[in-house]
């Protein structure tokens, strides 16, 4: 479940674009090994969830926003736990990489928590994605992802 914007990331769906773990729409490269396939098993979750908080988000109501962002949070763990285990056989930047996403999945956590407003959150979530450790675990999952079932592509 590396994803978020475009391409890969870790989390949640945030400014209604989805966030999760694993990239979105894999190729045919390898459909059955059992990284894509738990890539596949959780598109449609992950497609819910971002309904949800869209809906929130455009109704304006920060509460409903912050409640259904945090929501995802519990959807997402599953996956989360699949993802990391997926990447044992990885190599270690590899893992090292889905080390920080899974830390940024913490901070944007607290930011949702800590945020009086969508403005705030989003200010907040912009930031944290422009850390320079963050750019370089996504480019590096986003390589071995693709290496290992095909183009990734996102439906944000």
């Amino acid at each position: 479940m590396f994803r978020r914007r475009v391409g890969t990331g870790i989390g949640i769906v945030s400014v209604g674009a989805a966030m999760a773990l694993l990239p979105v729409a894999p190729a045919v490269a390898s459909p059955h090994s059992g990284l894509c396939a738990l890539t596949k098993s959780n598109q449609a979750a992950e497609t819910k969830a971002t309904a949800t908080v869209t809906k929130a988000m455009e109704s304006g109501n920060w509460a409903a926003t912050q409640k259904a962002l945090l929501a995802s949070f519990g959807l997402e763990a599953s996956a989360e736990r699949q993802a990391i285990a997926a990447l044992s056989g990885a190599p270690s930047n590899v893992k090292a990489a889905g080390a920080v996403m899974v830390r940024f999945a913490g901070t944007e956590k607290t930011i949702i928590q800590t945020s009086t407003s969508t403005t705030q959150f989003e200010s907040g979530v912009e930031s944290a994605v422009h850390n320079p450790k963050v750019v370089g675990a996504e480019k590096t999952l986003s390589g071995y992802f693709t290496a290992k079932c095909g183009s990734v592509t996102s439906t944000t």
